[in-house]
């Protein structure tokens, strides 16, 4: 007869704390997976929001400065009884300097009919062949209609660059036209919406914040006394892509992608002002993370419009192996609980 000695039992008494060690530790070790994961995640998303509020906070700054550049201007034609283009020149020099992001800084006066030759004869005198235009729906240039006002650009500086926008009506366009109006109206500072610019070569869009001068000594706490006593506008011009890249230049979030919608235009498909997306590389994949939670957006307020930017970022930038935790904390336990259940086996009576 066989010796029972020699004979144990497969599953039997003795084998219930070798389940129960392994059932528990391989419960455990998907509890600590799970918990590293949901840490990891949110770590990512808490980093991926400080980059984004970051890169936002930076441009609405650069706009800040870039507004207050513009007052500066207006505070000068506050001052003086008469600005001319040296003076102009000279002070404006110096803003562009420490202002990289702006295309131009213009002076717009008001021109009523009855005072165009005159104003062409005093110009023509600085600049020979200047003359007063509009574009075609050609997007040619030509001599400005016969209307009752006009809003040349007179100044401009830097000039290199700029030599179309020189003369230029901007009443001549009834997008423009409006940012005047609501300026003029309101003694505030108006941004436009998107709009392309009469010195634009390329296919940027651009936009326009406008700030409106009045005569000196004279009244202008109502609208009726503001626009009987326009004087012109300063004008900041402005294209997208210059003022976010100049903004985000010494921020270094190169992964943030940002898209600025203009909320308080028409959804008509010019409200998106900028976008920059960025491509995934290859062979990294898009996590379930940055496809789902990975995006902020924040409303800013720039010349009495709401703008709405939208951060995204790349997904490889925010998928570095730190994220794979988990994994290594499960199969850790795994590890574990099996060597464990190894030794209770080997030490079983």
């Amino acid at each position: 007869m066989q010796n029972s000695r020699y004979c144990k039992p497969v599953f039997g008494r003795q084998s219930i704390p070798l389940f129960l060690t392994f059932t528990i530790g391989i419960v455990l070790s998907f509890a600590a997976a799970i918990a590293v994961h949901d840490w990891e995640d949110e770590r990512i998303r808490l980093a991926f929001d400080q980059d984004a509020y970051d890169s936002i906070m930076a441009l609405q700054r650069n706009l800040e400065h870039y507004t207050d550049q513009i007052r500066a201007i207006g505070s000068l034609y506050k001052a003086s009884r008469k600005v001319d283009r040296e003076e102009f020149h000279a002070f404006v020099s110096d803003i562009l300097l420490h202002s990289s992001g702006i295309r131009a800084l213009e002076w717009v006066p008001r021109v009523n009919n009855s005072e165009r030759e005159n104003y062409l004869e005093a110009m023509r005198a600085d600049i020979p062949g200047y003359r007063i235009t509009e574009r075609t729906a050609q997007e040619e240039l030509v001599a400005a209609a016969v209307r009752d006002f006009y809003y040349p650009v007179t100044f401009v500086e830097p000039v290199k660059d700029n030599e179309h926008a020189l003369g230029f009506d901007l009443g001549s366009n009834p997008v423009r036209l409006k940012v005047l109006h609501e300026a003029r109206d309101s003694g505030e500072l108006v941004a436009s919406g998107r709009l392309r610019l009469v010195q634009e070569t390329g296919d940027q869009a651009g936009l326009l914040f406008s700030l409106p001068v009045y005569h000196n000594d004279m009244p202008a706490k109502t609208i009726e006394q503001r626009r009987k006593n326009l004087h012109g506008f300063i004008v900041g011009v402005f294209r997208l892509s210059d003022l976010v890249r100049t903004s985000l230049a010494y921020h270094n979030k190169q992964h943030i992608m940002l898209q600025i919608y203009d909320a308080s235009g028409a959804n008509d498909g010019k409200n998106l002002l900028y976008s920059r997306t960025g491509a995934e590389p290859r062979g990294t994949g898009r996590n379930k993370l940055s496809g789902n939670r990975l995006n902020l957006r924040i409303n800013i307020t720039t010349g009495g419009r709401q703008w709405l930017i939208h951060a995204t970022a790349r997904a490889d930038r925010y998928t570095s192996a730190s994220s794979w935790n988990w994994l290594v904390v499960l199969l850790a336990g795994l590890l574990f609980s099996a060597l464990l259940a190894l030794y209770l086996t080997n030490n079983l009576d």
